[in-house]
């Protein structure tokens, strides 16, 4: 699946139904040419098919020295990471997880990542190797008090917070 910036192909993205039949692997194809961030897609619809299957694993070797990448969007059906999947992404700045359950990661899954941010969701979650190698922020922080609620997002660019008042 190639990914567009108006006609200019930017990368590609193949996808692998994952050994249990239930979900897709997804890895590069066409390597970046231009710094870029990267979304990984939740779903995605087989041939333009109708049939829609959920993205699940991030395969061994998937995005490995794609030095381009400026960050990671992770869905939150992401349940794995495989080996060396994001090693060498020497450009990662930020990391971005919508899984509330940690995935399961790889060796060396994000060797050569320095002092990158990670937003997430659960912070208990993420406190563990290798995810506590990165500076662990929220992505979503919702306060109450006095019958108001205050929810705070992280902005698109990560230059701060959007606030809304409920």
């Amino acid at each position: 699946v190639e990914v567009k910036d108006g006609e200019d192909v930017l990368y590609s993205l193949v996808y692998n139904i994952t050994s249990d039949g239930l979900g897709l692997e997804v890895k590069i194809g066409q390597h970046p040419t231009a710094n870029i961030e990267l979304t990984i897609p939740e779903t995605l619809d087989v041939n333009n098919s109708g049939y829609i299957m959920n993205v699940v694993s991030i395969a061994d070797n998937a995005f490995i020295d794609c030095e381009s990448f400026t960050s990671i969007e992770i869905p939150g059906k992401i349940t794995s990471i495989g080996d060396n999947a994001f090693a060498g992404c020497i450009g990662v700045e930020n990391i971005i997880s919508y899984a509330t359950i940690a995935p399961s990661t790889g060796e060396n899954c994000f060797e050569g990542i320095a002092d990158a941010n990670l937003y997430v969701m659960s912070f208990d979650e993420y406190n563990k190797a290798p995810w506590n190698t990165f500076n662990i922020l929220p992505l979503l922080y919702e306060y109450y008090a006095d019958g108001y609620s205050l929810i705070f997002r992280i902005l698109s660019d990560y230059s701060g917070l959007e606030v809304e008042i409920g």
